[in-house]
């Protein structure tokens, strides 16, 4: 059966990561110019998963560390997505690689809102000593009116002790 680009997706892409091994999609993510195009949507994936090997194996294919998965309003920087599922690792190797720890989504989004949302304690640490705005502002909420809003003390404390304002 030929595959057509309407039934390639990002999901797709990911199970077909979890399935194989490294070698045989390294090759065919290289040679076939269809999955090049979904490269990033399965790099923003695999950092939402913590899935750093993938993630390594992908940066050596091009993904970028900046780059956003799509092109709508809703779509994640690899580095946005990471925070939001708590994935540390994933988030030390991006900003190991010059990650934009700031970097917002096209609404105003940041890592560091989606980690105090999610009650990513050990996320929003790393984020903060990385250098991400405590009062980086979406619509005005803030990571703090965020943990607030969803009972995450802890975060909140930690917030407001780095600078948090509201």
């Amino acid at each position: 059966m030929l595959l057509t680009t309407k039934m390639i997706t990002g999901r797709r892409i990911a199970a077909v990561v979890a399935f194989t091994g490294a070698l045989v999609f390294s090759l065919v993510l290289l040679s076939w110019p269809n999955l090049r195009n979904y490269r990033q949507v399965a790099f923003v994936e695999s950092a939402l998963n913590g899935n750093v090997g993938w993630m390594k194996l992908l940066l050596a294919a091009g993904a970028d560390v900046d780059e956003f998965e799509c092109p709508t309003a809703r779509c994640r920087t690899p580095l946005i997505a990471a925070a939001q599922g708590g994935r540390c690792e994933a988030l030390q190797l991006l900003l190991a690689r010059g990650a934009d720890v700031n970097k917002k989504m096209k609404r105003g989004q940041t890592g560091l809102m989606f980690a105090s949302y999610y009650g990513h304690t050990e996320a929003v640490r790393l984020l903060l000593t990385s250098g991400a705005d405590v009062n980086a502002d979406f619509e005005g909420d803030t990571a703090l009116s965020w943990a607030k809003q969803e009972g995450h003390g802890e975060i909140a404390d930690l917030l407001i002790a780095t600078g948090a304002t509201r």
